[in-house]
């Protein structure tokens, strides 16, 4: 990616994703996290909840360079419900780590 290409956020349900962006997950999952890296992270016998929601970051020439997976959870707390949320799964491809793109995300995300 080169440096000030205008990015596109893309906040989807996980159940809303078309075949091309979970091939372009895939893709980016397999650049990101290589098996010999998958065999050997830490929190590789955890159970992790599947996010419900994806925010796909693209260039702008269409090209996946970023994801943030999103749970939330309804919660109470004191007796009042409240929703919580986290992310996980952060993948940026190499070339765009230096664009600023996973703090656009979040800003993206929190509002």
């Amino acid at each position: 990616m080169i440096k000030n290409r205008p990015l596109s956020f893309n906040l989807k349900l996980i159940t809303e994703l078309t075949v091309d962006e979970k091939e372009a997950l895939r893709v980016l999952r397999a650049a990101v996290y290589p098996p010999e890296v998958i065999a050997n992270r830490p929190g590789r016998h955890i159970k992790w909840s599947i996010p419900q929601w994806r925010l796909l970051v693209e260039d702008g020439s269409g090209w996946l360079v970023s994801h943030i997976g999103i749970v939330t959870r309804e919660v109470t707390l004191d007796d009042i419900s409240i929703r919580i949320g986290g992310i996980g799964g952060v993948m940026t491809s190499t070339g765009s780590r230096l664009c600023n793109c996973c703090p656009s995300a979040r800003r993206v995300f929190l509002r």
